[in-house]
C-alpha cells in the first residue's frame, strides 16, 4: 500500500506500508533533504526480496511520522539505492504497523490504524473507494466496568 506521509519535517509521497517487512526503512535520497539527522549503529542485518545482501548505513531513532493525521514516532534503517530508479522514498513495517494497531481485513479488502485518536480507514486497493479518518471513540474495557461495580 502507498500512502503520502509526513516524515519528520519532510513531507514525502510513495511512502510503502509493508508488513511483511521487520524494519522501517528510509532511503538515502529521503535522508539527505531531511537535513542528513544524525546516524546511530544499527545492528540490523537485511536481505531484499531477491536475497541480495544490503548494507544499512545507520539507524534513525525517534523520527516523527504523521500519516493523516495518525501521529507516531518510528526508527529506520538508511540504505542506499544502486541503481537510477528510487521505487520508494520509504517503507513503514511490522514495527510501525504493531505500535499504530494496524488491522488488515482481507474479507472487507480495508486495513486501518490509529495513535488513540484518529483512526485512519483504507482499502487495501485504491480502487474500492478512498481513504477516510475518523476520530477514535472512547472504549470502557470490562475490566473497567468490573473495577468501578
Amino acid at each position: 500500500m502507498i500512502l503520502d506521509a509526513q516524515i519528520g519535517d519532510y513531507d514525502m509521497e510513495q511512502v510503502v506500508l509493508d508488513i511483511g517487512s521487520y524494519v522501517n526503512v528510509v532511503t538515502r535520497q529521503t535522508w539527505e533533504p531531511m537535513g542528513k539527522p544524525t546516524l546511530r549503529w544499527s545492528l540490523v542485518r537485511s536481505r531484499m526480496a531477491n536475497q541480495q545482501k544490503i548494507i544499512l548505513l545507520g539507524r534513525l531513532s525517534g523520527v516523527k511520522v504523521d500519516l493523516d493525521g495518525v501521529r507516531s514516532t518510528a526508527g529506520f534503517e538508511l540504505i542506499e539505492i544502486m541503481d537510477d530508479r528510487n521505487p520508494y522514498r520509504a517503507f513503514l513495517g511490522t514495527e510501525w504497523a504493531f505500535y499504530n494497531n494496524v488491522i488488515i481485513n482481507l474479507k472487507k479488502r480495508q486495513m486501518s490504524f490509529e495513535d488513540g485518536k484518529n483512526r485512519v480507514m483504507t482499502p487495501i486497493d485504491p480502487s474500492y473507494g478512498q481513504r477516510y479518518v475518523e476520530q477514535v471513540k472512547e472504549e470502557i474495557e470490562l475490566d473497567n466496568i468490573y473495577n468501578l461495580t
